[in-house]
């Protein structure tokens, strides 16, 4: 994973005579079935894949359990492995090989950005800031044959390293211009997925011009938040940035930070971070690896609410002191089911229920919570004696009201966190601005999103979107989308789950599990930590 070509020898096997292969191989040579899996030229397969074939200890590296030689060829030819050897013949046989490294460097990085944007612009989606056309006028750029015009891509398709057509380019192709910064997409596996993010993250930052480090967290941001054992919110304190904040002081320079622990409920997975100017753009990305990724929960550990209205450390701390006014007017009321109140109760009473409105009224995306709260707090308001049922009502709205302000108060944490982290970059020498980009990660593509959350676009709910179109070339898979989706459908089926987002914090383990179990029979030893 994640490794530079070049760092990887040439081995020659050889030249092999077609016409002495056995069966088995001579005829999907002539068919073209290798052709079609690798889109590879006859000179690439001869002298590049069929010796690999031949080869006992490269074969042994391909474990699929498959009685289809179609599916085994298949799995073969995607294999990393693979992918290094033909792009290693690759770069021998074409004109790279004359290139210096520095030159030839240059031409893969816009190879991977014509293979990006020719992704983007056939769905119509504009690049984001500040990777591309943020500042442009739309109109007839978002057109492909003017991408084909683009003078910094001659050299790109001159040398083939792509098609006209961006998405018949082969994967092999897509390998090098990622320099191996791949993976494969497996449904459902959590922890993959957040992995083929960082990968994208990391290479689109090299592939358009920002020098980019990698950084790992030493604690979590936010830190996990128990509400149930502790009221007060921990404190955000982003640590030690010490090296992250020496690397920002150059322009074009980027940060992959990464979360010490991976698929979390609250907060962003991982953080891209690129400095352009006097400005820096903090991408907070939330990985949601589900066909059917729920609308609430994939808003939430940002930041936002369902509405897109986006909250912080100032809703923080009135949403806190909202939950601690509602215990106390929850204790006085109690006092006077007991019949212990004192004169001056039902004072106290009013100025507690009259603060708590008062500060619900403030909030952000609030009006069903206030609307709740005037329901529940009507036995309180009437100040009479209540039968037992009554009570028992009273306390289970009670109940009702306080999960729906923690959760909003969890959502405000997740935004105060990074509103923390944005603190500590406004403070990197000859930055003047930190824009925060919320960033929701899914592998569907635009369209079938927009459709299942019912937006009429992407830029409705103060969050952008990481969708199919934007993680092409890094996200490739082994079979087409409808068996993908075939697949997650039977596999919630059988758990009887619906629609079940597998980032979150409760299902993260499992579905990383279940992702890596369902996905075993199709990968390779290659892929394991012992080898």
């Amino acid at each position: 994973l994640a490794t530079d070509p070049d760092e990887f020898a040439v081995v020659s096997m050889g030249k092999p005579d077609i016409d002495k292969l056995d069966d088995a191989l001579r005829e999907p040579i002539k068919t073209g079935t290798y052709s079609n899996i690798l889109s590879s030229n006859v000179r690439m397969l001869m002298q590049g894949v069929v010796p690999a074939l031949l080869n006992e200890l490269v074969a042994a590296d391909v474990l699929v359990d498959a009685d289809d030689q179609r599916v085994r060829r298949t799995a073969f030819g995607n294999s990393p492995l693979i992918m290094r050897y033909v792009v290693l013949k690759y770069k021998k046989l074409n004109g790279l090989a004359g290139l210096s490294m520095n030159n030839a460097h240059d031409v893969l990085s816009r190879s991977f950005q014509y293979l990006w944007q020719y992704s983007m612009r056939s769905a119509n989606l504009q690049l984001p800031e500040p990777f591309g056309n943020a500042d442009e006028p739309e109109g007839d750029k978002s057109s492909e044959m003017d991408l084909w015009k683009e003078e910094q891509f001659d050299s790109v398709l001159r040398l083939g390293l792509a098609t006209r057509n961006a998405t018949e380019t082969s994967k092999a192709l897509c390998f090098l211009a990622c320099f191996g910064f791949t993976l494969r997409y497996v449904p459902r596996a959590g922890r993959l997925f957040e992995t083929l993010l960082e990968l994208h993250a990391y290479r689109l930052g090299l592939a358009t011009g920002y020098d980019m480090i990698e950084h790992t967290l030493t604690r979590d941001l936010p830190p996990p938040w128990n509400q149930g054992n502790s009221e007060e919110p921990p404190h955000l304190d982003v640590g030690r940035l010490t090296s992250l904040v020496e690397h920002l002081k150059k322009d074009k320079s980027g940060v992959l930070l990464k979360q010490r622990i991976a698929s979390r409920a609250q907060g962003a997975d991982i953080f891209l971070l690129l400095r352009t100017g006097a400005k820096i753009h903090l991408f907070a990305v939330q990985a949601k690896n589900s066909l059917h990724p729920s609308k609430a929960n994939s808003l939430r550990a940002l930041g936002v609410l369902a509405d897109g209205s986006v909250v912080g450390k100032a809703e923080l701390e009135t949403a806190q002191r909202v939950v601690e006014v509602l215990k106390a007017i929850d204790d006085a009321f109690k006092v006077k089911l007991r019949g212990e109140e004192k004169d001056d109760w039902e004072t106290e009473m009013i100025q507690l229920i009259q603060d708590i409105e008062e500060r619900i009224e403030k909030l952000k995306g609030a009006d069903d919570l206030l609307s709740k709260l005037k329901t529940t707090l009507q036995p309180v308001r009437r100040n009479e004696v209540l039968p037992e049922k009554a009570v028992e009502d009273y306390e289970k709205d009670l109940k009702d009201m306080t999960t729906a302000l923690k959760s909003y108060r969890s959502v405000c944490y997740s935004g105060a966190a990074l509103e923390a982290l944005q603190s500590v970059l406004e403070g990197v020498e000859g930055v003047d601005e930190v824009v925060i980009h919320r960033v929701v990660a899914v592998p569907l593509d635009a369209a079938t999103l927009m459709q299942n959350w019912g937006l009429d676009d992407l830029g409705t709910l103060n969050v952008e979107f990481w969708t199919k179109e934007f993680l092409q070339p890094t996200m490739y898979a082994m079979i087409d989308d409808a068996d993908l989706e075939a697949e997650a459908r039977e596999s919630e089926d059988q758990d009887g789950v619906q629609a079940q987002d597998v980032g979150n914090e409760e299902g993260s383990k499992e579905g990383s599990k279940e992702g890596s179990e369902e996905g075993s029979k199709e990968t390779f030893s290659v892929w394991d930590a012992k080898d």
